[in-house]
């Protein structure tokens, strides 16, 4: 982006000296090229930027990651792997008995 920037700013000081006489045309157009090329520089650096980031079609967890970093990964291949916990479900099962030992809410599980 900073080579964006300074190539815009010399081309616009170019344009106003190019107002006030004090500038040859030709350099204003070789101020435009270059401006030209830090454009089009610009504009490829976001689209591989862009290109480069991995968005969820929902929300959840990260369980695992297939791969390393700079790593490149082919369109289609299972670079991370993302649990939805809304849909997540546990079941708990014990004896009848043992359920007199707890009371509504005081369950503690260990894993």
């Amino acid at each position: 982006m900073a080579s964006f920037d300074i190539a815009e700013e010399e081309y616009q000081r170019a344009l106003r000296l190019l107002e006030q006489d004090a500038i040859a045309k030709s350099v204003v157009e070789q101020r435009k090229a270059q401006r030209d090329v830090a454009t089009a520089q610009l504009d490829s650096a976001k689209k591989a930027l862009s290109d480069s980031v991995l968005t969820a079609p929902f929300t959840g967890v990260v369980a695992s990651v297939s791969i390393r970093k700079t790593e490149a990964v082919s369109a289609g291949a299972s670079a991370i792997t993302i649990i939805d916990v809304s849909s997540l479900e546990q079941q708990l099962i014990y004896p009848l008995v043992s359920s007199r030992k707890y009371r509504r809410g005081k369950i503690r599980v260990l894993l």
